[in-house]
């Protein structure tokens, strides 16, 4: 079931993006008005960053009938598309359900992006997806390590005997776990694995059925900050020569660290980060795509990503093709290239 954009401010186009939204649920709203455009946007869970992300995006780049357009007090979205926020399982179903055209865009791991694209790592059976093509780059993402307070872990190290999630096959996050743990020494038979997602792990934690669990996600991710909310858990840093060694082995991890409260009663965390990054495939329409990526970087979506997530608030032109490894859409490399982005 869709989730609906909300656009954060301005009443009357929340109204109209929920009709729309109701209409994109009927089978017949394509052929009573022709000139809707519905644009999903695949994203992750609503417990995280992608898909409060995803709604922003949608905000910015929507421009149902009767709203305000570009001008004061409007915004400078695509005139008569209609984007929604899709929750999903994550990166590696994201990048598979555009490959496949059911979602017409997504948000991803840009580690994921970059296997997708060059039939890597999950995707070498399978095969790749040559058809990805990037918006942007959007954020960076960080790597959490949540465990339980009294779980006796204070290092990566410390997971040998313990129970720890690493996020479903579906996920960015699993891998990224794994190469992480192999770094500081752990493999798998070394601790009581489970591939659950975030909710899941969550409820585990809780109830005490689970000592750990990993998540890359933007800070601050809602549902870590119910559970510090609850005293429940501690942070662990990832860190150190390992962590160094990581990051010269796969050049798409960052450094990253989780600033002192930004969860209740937790302080600053040192680990990893991934960029995330918006795809869809290269056969989207040039001008749509144009479109869309201007609408991104016009002056009057920064109310819209400023007011919401405040990952969103580091959304900008200047980091658009940060860690980019795979080809733009041609409709986004045209906006890069008229606006000086690139040269």
């Amino acid at each position: 079931m869709f989730r609906v954009v909300s656009f954060m401010s301005r009443l009357s186009q929340i109204i109209l993006v929920v009709a729309a939204a109701t209409w994109l649920m009927s089978s017949t709203a394509s052929a009573q008005d022709p000139k809707l455009d519905y644009f999903r946007i695949g994203t992750g869970s609503p417990s995280g960053t992608y898909f409060p992300i995803g709604e922003l995006l949608g905000g910015v780049i929507s421009l149902p009938p009767g709203a305000a357009k570009c001008e004061p007090g409007g915004h400078c979205g695509v005139p008569g598309l209609i984007a929604v926020a899709q929750d999903s399982p994550g990166s590696i179903a994201n990048v598979t359900e555009v490959a496949s055209g059911r979602y017409g865009s997504a948000l991803a791991q840009a580690d994921v992006v970059h296997a997708a694209f060059y039939g890597k790592n999950s995707f070498a059976e399978r095969g790749g997806h040559p058809d990805l093509r990037v918006i942007a780059n959007l954020y960076t993402e960080t790597l959490h390590l949540v465990v339980r307070k009294d779980a006796g872990i204070k290092s990566v190290g410390d997971l040998k005997g313990k129970r720890v999630s690493v996020d479903t096959l579906q996920s960015g996050t699993r891998r990224n776990a794994l190469l992480v743990m192999d770094a500081f020494g752990i493999k798998t038979s070394d601790i009581e694995l489970s591939e659950v997602n975030f909710e899941k792990a969550s409820d585990l934690l809780v109830a005490g059925a689970l000592d750990a669990f990993f998540l890359v996600t933007g800070y601050p991710a809602r549902g870590i900050g119910d559970l510090a909310n609850k005293d429940v858990i501690e942070l662990v840093p990832i860190s150190g020569k390992a962590s160094e060694t990581l990051r010269k082995q796969y050049p798409y991890f960052l450094t990253s660290t989780i600033p002192s409260e930004i969860y209740s009663g937790i302080g600053e965390v040192a680990s990893l980060g991934i960029g995330a990054q918006w795809v869809v495939r290269s056969d989207h329409d040039e001008q749509k795509i144009y479109d869309i990526t201007r609408a991104l970087w016009h002056p009057t979506a920064r109310e819209t990503l400023d007011s919401g997530h405040p990952r969103a608030q580091s959304i900008n032109v200047d980091t658009s093709l940060h860690g980019v490894t795979i080809p733009l859409h041609a409709g986004a490399l045209r906006y890069y290239l008229e606006s000086g982005v690139l040269e």
